[in-house]
């Protein structure tokens, strides 16, 4: 997981910053991060992969700060709800 993560920060920052990635892009990368939390990846770990990116970071600390459930199914749930969180939140942006 942490190197999927990893890899997914590392196409982020290649594509860059919150402007050109697209908000499919930054919504799997959310998704990915709640899995990474779901599954029981340490905050550090996740926080260590981020590349200094601000965007990823403060992905990294909400999905944190949301409840670690037990059941596969409420951790798919809760990943799906942060993902579409992030790409509401990415294509609201962009029509302002």
């Amino acid at each position: 997981m942490k190197a999927l993560l990893a890899a997914l920060i590392l196409t982020f920052a290649t594509t860059a910053h919150a402007e050109q990635a697209s908000c499919d892009q930054i919504a799997e990368l959310a998704e990915n991060i709640m899995q990474a939390r779901q599954s029981g990846v340490s905050m550090a770990k996740s926080m260590s992969v981020t590349d200094g990116l601000k965007l990823v970071e403060t992905m990294v600390i909400m999905a944190y700060e949301t409840t670690r459930y037990s059941t596969e199914r409420n951790q798919k749930r809760e990943a799906q709800d942060f993902r579409d969180f992030w790409y509401l939140t990415c294509y609201q942006s962009r029509n302002d």
